[in-house]
């Protein structure tokens, strides 16, 4: 009897190993300490930039923020493009 490698999503038949270099996911405890902390810190940033972005939406009068702000609260959803884009050109200079 030989020994078979199970079939499905991951391995379709005739194919041996995994498909591609992300096919199986990594557990925090199988990374390195370069990239544990590499996710941290980008964890914290990411939380600093949304904080900084919210709470500059929620002080500034509506007239100084191109588009209405409850779409740009929407737009924080999206990671780290949203709060970024808020920062960047969501905001007019006060006159």
């Amino acid at each position: 009897m030989v020994a078979t490698e199970p079939t499905g999503p991951a391995n379709p038949p005739g194919r041996t190993g995994t498909i591609g270099p992300m096919a199986q996911k990594k557990r925090w405890s199988e990374l390195s300490p370069t990239a544990q902390r590499a996710i941290v810190i980008g964890g914290v940033l990411e939380v600093i930039v949304t904080s900084v972005a919210l709470r500059d939406l929620a002080r500034r009068p509506a007239g100084q923020v191109r588009g209405p702000k409850p779409l740009w609260v929407l737009g924080f959803v999206v990671q780290p493009f949203g709060p970024l884009l808020y920062l960047l050109g969501g905001r007019r200079r006060a006159s």
